[in-house]
């Protein structure tokens, strides 16, 4: 696997130095052992027994829920010591989509000793921001409370996220450790000490720079600005919302991140790709850990 100079092109000098370098490549291995997993099963009945439908909070009267597979050896071996944990967040558009969406990339994880969880989040037109970012952060708070009861450790997190689902956790791991006041939140906002439990971001196609509309398609900006809660349909517009800035995951990159693997398709035409780039370059050059993929011939991934 080539490693990206600035730019986003091959270069053969690694990247990966820093003080996670070994935790993303090692991360990196476990996705494609995960993916094989995946591709292998295909087609077959699977027996897993899913955690379905766990409430992790109640927001405005909505249950907010999640789906958990514990950790097993397809050997029948015993697992030993507490697994890693992927927690997905599905993609859709802020506006539809489904934890159970992704059971079978959780069921690949399972496979491969961790356990794997998908969460809800409240929905677009009935939440607007930062409702998602008050959900996510809930959903975490309650894995770092709960997960070591089936099997997990708590500060060994990593976060997978596919399109606007990429983009809250970006959002949420950029976010977790500033002060309260400085996240964005609502009336159900977590002020919560999450320490340094995620380990790493996986961000496939996810926007993250909602302030320069003018790059967007006009159905896809039309989705972001109903997830800020603009009232009227932007039209040709390039104008950005007052809160698109605090909705950028951009915005918040600093070098305390956790390392962050991004995939993007190169014939994507939902988020364009400099949105990727841009957030490349920004983790680059604040010193956080990245591999950035470019994919040929890959469209949009919403559903991964």
């Amino acid at each position: 696997m080539s490693d990206l100079d600035n730019n986003g092109k091959a270069c053969d000098v690694p990247s990966c130095t820093r003080a996670y370098g070994t935790t993303i490549r090692i991360v990196l291995i476990v996705i494609i052992f995960a993916i094989l997993a995946y591709i292998l099963t295909l087609g077959h009945h699977h027996n897993d027994e899913f955690h379905r439908n766990i409430i992790y909070a109640l927001h405005n009267g909505i249950d907010l829920k999640l789906d958990l597979l514990e950790p097993h050896n397809q050997n029948g071996d015993e697992i030993l010591g507490l697994a890693p944990v992927l927690v997905n967040i599905h993609g859709g558009g802020w506006s539809e989509g489904d934890k159970s969406e992704n059971h079978g990339l959780l069921q690949s994880f399972s496979k491969i000793g961790w356990v794997a969880i998908s969460i809800n989040y409240r929905l677009v037109p009935d939440a607007v921001f930062p409702d998602q970012l008050d959900d996510c952060r809930a959903a975490l708070k309650w894995v770092v409370e709960n997960v070591e009861q089936y099997g997990g450790d708590p500060d060994r997190i990593v976060l997978w996220g596919s399109s606007a689902g990429a983009h809250l956790a970006l959002l949420t791991a950029a976010t977790l450790n500033l002060p309260y006041n400085d996240i964005p939140h609502g009336d159900n906002g977590i002020d919560f000490n999450f320490g340094n439990r995620i380990q790493c971001v996986i961000d496939m196609a996810g926007p993250t720079d909602l302030t320069n509309l003018g790059i967007w398609r006009s159905d896809i900006k039309s989705q972001i600005y109903d997830m800020l809660g603009a009232l009227e349909n932007p039209g040709n517009s390039a104008e950005p919302l007052p809160n698109a800035r605090e909705a950028s995951p951009i915005t918040y990159v600093d070098p305390g991140d956790p390392p962050v693997f991004i995939v993007h398709g190169l014939n994507d035409d939902v988020v364009p790709i400099i949105q990727s780039e841009a957030l490349y370059e920004a983790l680059i050059e604040a010193g956080v850990d990245v591999e950035f993929i470019k994919v040929e011939g890959l469209d949009h991934v919403c559903h991964l």
